[in-house]
């Protein structure tokens, strides 16, 4: 199981719309620089794996297998549904599911062609 703690440095580092990524390296979090897959579950998708990489100068996490792409939300960010993380690791064949489902999030699903 992925520990809680580097799981939320990960999540809080993935969700980050910029800030920290001039950070010195020290500071960064151990999986810094490298992909981390997160599965959810989303309002209007279903269950799906979505991939970015920690400290992305951006905040959008692509859906694996597809061109959709999920934006993280404020709560006053304009959201057209929600999101709940079920998984996460660093590989695909890395997943492995939280004990509980254990923060879900306002986002802005963003379809191909959009």
């Amino acid at each position: 199981m992925i520990r809680r703690a580097t799981l939320i440095v990960v999540l809080a580092a993935a969700l980050a719309t910029g800030m920290g990524a001039g950070a010195a390296s020290a500071d960064q979090p151990p999986l810094a620089g490298q992909e981390f897959f997160l599965t959810m579950t989303c309002t209007g998708l279903g269950d799906v794996i979505v991939v970015n990489q920690a400290l992305a100068p951006h905040p959008g996490l692509r859906v694996v297998g597809a061109t959709t792409v999920i934006v993280p939300r404020e709560e006053n960010g304009r959201a057209n549904g929600e999101c709940t993380f079920t998984g996460g690791g660093p590989a695909l064949d890395e997943i492995e599911p939280f004990e509980e489902p254990f923060l879900t999030i306002p986002v802005l699903i963003v379809p191909p062609g959009a």
